[in-house]
């Protein structure tokens, strides 16, 4: 089980915020990035994302990332209803992009984007088994990762993370 990592922030959607904190975590296993928006059923999953996307940026003071096409992740908002039903709301991700800078005590993500068209199994009528359309979004995050947290964030071996930090004191 991959824990995330509880972290100050800002989640917008449409530019109205909707929670100042979050957690997250990049999970090596299916190299992609996960984030829990605190105090909601919203989730993010982006992908590819992998701990060397972070880090090969080490470097630099900042580095940044497009992802845009098919399957590179998705929003995920539920259970709604009874929890045992499986009724999520899913919005595909048409565009992603992601912004880190780098200090020595710290990394500061930002990721912004735009889905598609989602669609929702809980507001189907109860007769059908369709789910119904439900409007796209723009979104906005933004986060610190503490570096006391980036061990854990980044889920990767010692020897690639000292190099890492090495680097990282050096921005």
């Amino acid at each position: 089980m991959v824990l995330g990592i509880e972290c100050i922030g800002s989640v917008l959607i449409y530019d109205n915020l909707i929670a100042d904190s979050l957690s997250a975590w990049i999970d090596p296993d299916d190299n992609s990035l996960h984030i829990k928006v605190t105090g909601t059923k919203k989730s993010l999953y982006i992908y590819p994302f992998t701990p060397q996307m972070i880090t090969q940026g080490a470097g630099y003071r900042t580095f940044d990332y497009v992802l845009s096409g098919t399957k590179i992740g998705f929003w995920n908002e539920g259970p709604n209803g009874h929890p045992g039903d499986c009724e999520y709301d899913q919005w595909e991700l048409k565009k992603v992009e992601i912004h880190i800078e780098y200090l020595s005590t710290q990394i500061n993500i930002i990721i912004q984007g735009v889905n598609e068209v989602g669609s929702s199994t809980y507001i189907g009528k109860p007769d059908t088994n369709k789910p119904l359309p439900i409007p796209a979004f723009s979104f906005y995050l933004r986060f610190s990762v503490s570096k006391n947290q980036l061990k854990k964030f980044l889920a990767i071996e010692e020897r690639l993370y000292d190099s890492f930090e090495l680097a990282l004191n050096q921005s």
